[in-house]
């Protein structure tokens, strides 16, 4: 019969799944290269007004700290979602 490329609900979601995560992965990627980029301008800027005013040094501490965060928490996720792809592919995994 010719419906042998039918895929059945668990393959479909599989896929569906597979897709989702790929396409976080690369969303991730373009996250770290677009921060790498700003923290390197940002490096270069502060060169030229380091003596500015303390104020907006410590704000800037404050928001680096957040995007540590993310970041942080970006890696925790990616890491779990590794390890989801390697037991949905029914891999051993150390917790």
């Amino acid at each position: 019969g010719g419906d042998g490329k039918k895929l059945t609900k668990q393959e479909r979601e599989e896929i569906e799944r597979e897709r989702d995560i790929r396409e976080r992965d690369e969303f991730a990627k373009r996250l770290v290269e677009k921060d790498k980029r700003r923290q390197r301008s940002k490096l270069n800027n502060d060169d030229d007004d380091g003596s500015y005013s303390s104020e907006s040094g410590d704000d800037d501490r404050k928001r680096s700290t957040k995007e540590d965060e993310a970041k942080k928490r970006m890696e925790r996720l990616q890491k779990k979602e590794e390890r989801d792809r390697r037991l949905a592919r029914g891999e051993a995994v150390v917790l």
